[in-house]
């Protein structure tokens, strides 16, 4: 297993906005080793199409590797690397201490998404009012991610309204959906959830 750790000069995690090196570490059976150092220097206040472009670069250049560890991930970053298929991890500190904890839930996670197989696909409920649809969008993302979930339904349209209950908005509605002839409000709710309205533009 490979996980790739962007780290600052103090060798600690550090951010998308600051200088330093993408270094990937690999399992060796019984302890990690640093295979591969790739010097970063994407500052914020680049072009927003460059930065994309020089971070699908830096995900390119450590492939096989699919697990991404920063002190944290800005909305650009997060995207650009999810779509990509990486795993992405917000962990601060050095790197021995936390290599093993993912290690050990990406084993779980895959072990789980062979299981998960045999888990229908959950897909929005009709509601009373034509074209009108809800998707508790948390108990969903329990075995699949909020694409997989939502995007065989948007492309087949014929809605007037999807009503969806999550934690948070996905990083992806914000570029994505317009592309795709959606716009969307999100409302923040007392117990600190958000309830999103997709509908066509």
């Amino acid at each position: 297993m490979q996980i790739a750790v962007l780290m600052n000069e103090q060798e600690q995690t550090s951010t998308f906005g600051e200088s330093g090196k993408l270094v990937v570490f690999e399992y060796l059976g019984d302890h990690w080793d640093s295979i591969r150092e790739i010097d970063y220097d994407i500052t914020e206040t680049e072009g927003m199409n460059d930065m994309r472009e020089q971070l699908r670069a830096l995900g390119e250049a450590i492939t096989p590797c699919r697990n991404l560890v920063a002190a944290k991930l800005n909305g650009l970053a997060y995207t650009t690397y999810e779509v990509m298929g990486f795993q992405l991890w917000e962990i601060a500190g050095k790197p021995d201490l936390f290599l093993n904890q993912i290690r050990e839930q990406e084993i779980e996670r895959m072990e789980t998404e062979t299981n998960v197989a045999a888990i229908p696909l959950p897909t929005p409920e009709a509601l009373p009012e034509t074209g009108s649809y809800f998707l508790d969008l948390e108990k969903a993302k329990m075995h699949y991610t909020s694409k997989q979930v939502l995007y065989p339904f948007l492309k087949a349209g014929n809605f007037k309204n999807l009503k969806l209950q999550c934690s948070h908005v996905p990083p992806w509605f914000e570029r994505e959906l317009q592309n795709m002839g959606y716009q969307y409000k999100a409302e923040r709710t007392e117990d600190r959830q958000y309830v999103v309205i997709i509908e066509p533009n």
